[in-house]
């Protein structure tokens, strides 16, 4: 008698999952082409509430500009997107013995991360169809393309984390 983690062969299902998807992940993939188009000007017109965000923009298009009057309102939600961009990093970092620990922990984290989007920008921003002009921060003139993808990417862990935890 079989049991529903083992097949008639001997090979357990999970093994059989694991070879699966082994193989078509070890596949070779053609370069990404863009897959975020931004909409028309003249289609946003119409209906502008249908493609400007509510209540939270997540990457570079909506980056909550200075000068773009009809995007102020996402500037309040950046700081629950630094938050929980924190207490993700906070919980990479562990349960440390000290206070001191937990913050090198954390500082070690966002080292990595931040190692890790610098490395896969340009490679987010061709994902785009559009070209789009880093985001410069008028106070700091460093790009912070990489910077919004980072918390924005964390933001979306730690929403996701925090999301399966109320459904357990």
């Amino acid at each position: 008698m079989t049991t529903n983690n083992e097949s008639s062969g001997g090979k357990s299902a999970t093994e059989s999952l694991y070879n699966s998807v082994k193989e078509k992940l070890n596949k070779t993939y053609p370069e990404i082409k863009p897959c975020i188009y931004k909409v028309p000007e003249e289609l946003r017109k119409l209906n502008k509430s249908a493609y400007n965000p509510r209540v939270v923009s997540i990457g570079p298009i909506h980056n909550n500009n200075d000068d773009d009057k009809e995007e102020q309102h996402l500037k309040a939600t950046e700081h629950i997107k630094e938050a929980y961009t924190n207490k993700l990093l906070c919980r990479i970092a562990g349960k440390s013995a000290s206070a001191e620990e937990k913050a090198d922990g954390m500082r070690e984290a966002l080292k990595a991360c931040s190692t890790a989007m610098l490395d896969l920008e340009a490679r987010a921003l061709n994902c785009y169809a559009e070209s789009l002009k880093p985001i410069d921060n008028k106070k700091n003139p460093e790009p912070r393309t990489a910077e919004k993808l980072l918390i924005d990417g964390c933001f979306i862990l730690e929403l996701l984390y925090r999301s399966s935890l109320k459904n357990c």
